[in-house]
């Protein structure tokens, strides 16, 4: 089974992306912050994240950052509102 972290602070849209990728036999850990998505990162095995950018404690640039220093090539979807790059 494919194992995925959802790293987004809008409960509503985390909600349905869950869901989402549950109907698609997908499971999904879900983290409010970056802070929180770390500490889950550390602790279980992903095959994939998702990660919003704009967070609270730690955005999603800082998150995917740390993760590369420390040599973790874990592929990474980047959620956004921006509208530029």
């Amino acid at each position: 089974m494919i194992n995925v972290l959802l790293v987004e602070d809008d409960l509503d849209l985390a909600t349905t992306i869950v869901d989402y990728l549950e109907i698609e036999a997908i499971e999904c850990d879900h983290a409010s912050n970056g802070v929180m998505g770390l500490k889950l990162i550390e602790a279980n095995h992903y095959q994939m994240i998702i990660l919003d950018i704009n967070m609270p404690k730690m955005d999603g640039l800082t998150l995917c950052r740390t993760l590369r220093e420390r040599g973790m090539d874990i592929p990474v979807l980047m959620l956004t509102a921006r509208d530029n790059l």
